[in-house]
């Protein structure tokens, strides 16, 4: 795993006990056992994660997508190697953020529009 990356985990999980912590991350990842098949951004906050815990391939978290459906807690696995960048919105979560961690590109100058870091590194929100 990247140092950077599990670096800048375990200060979002310690961010995760503030209210003011909140964190966008834009990953394929598992839902119910699924994997989403493109780079699906998950709100991270003291709200949104009910359990977490981090494993030797990714983090392990139950959370609630929905305020409408009262307690129900959704499992997500959310592997390390699927990370493609990570934000965390600023204060009062207006529209300014700040990048967190991003992958690094493998194309030079990520102009080939099959390279997957091209792909990340354009993907709009």
């Amino acid at each position: 795993m990247d140092l950077l990356l599990q670096t800048k985990i375990y200060n979002i999980l310690a961010g995760l006990a503030d209210d003011s912590g909140h964190y966008v991350v834009h990953s394929r990842y598992y839902f119910f056992g699924q994997q989403m098949y493109s780079c699906e951004p998950l709100h991270l906050s003291k709200d949104t994660v009910k359990e977490i815990e981090l494993t030797e391939n990714g983090i392990q978290c139950r959370m609630k997508l929905d305020s409408d459906i009262g307690s129900s807690n959704f499992p997500i696995m959310i592997p390390f190697v699927n990370i493609e960048r990570i934000v965390r919105l600023n204060e009062h979560m207006e529209k300014s953020q700040s990048m967190v961690w991003k992958r690094n590109v493998c194309c030079k100058g990520a102009k080939n529009k099959t390279c997957p870091s091209f792909m990340a590194s354009h993907y709009e929100y």
